[in-house]
């Protein structure tokens, strides 16, 4: 995801860059800052794999790791 920062805004929080790697799979965020634009790179493997249902807590878990971490926010602050 690129986004080019609008003039006459400063950002005043990037999402923290986060990595998971678990036995159901991979998922990593990284924010990076160059000049007027924004670089978030994100990376998500699901393991192909076959589990008892006795871990579904564990993959629910898992999952919502990943979905908190994606929903963070990128704020920008008018500054003019």
């Amino acid at each position: 995801l690129i986004v080019q920062i609008p003039m006459g805004y400063t950002p005043v929080d990037l999402p923290q860059g986060t990595a998971t790697d678990e036995r159901f799979g991979y998922w990593s965020m990284k924010t990076s800052q160059h000049e007027n634009t924004i670089l978030c790179i994100r990376n998500f493997e699901l393991k192909k794999n076959r589990h008892v249902p006795d871990v579904y807590a564990d993959f629910y878990d898992f999952m919502h790791k990943i979905s908190l971490a994606d929903a963070q926010l990128l704020v920008l602050e008018k500054t003019e």
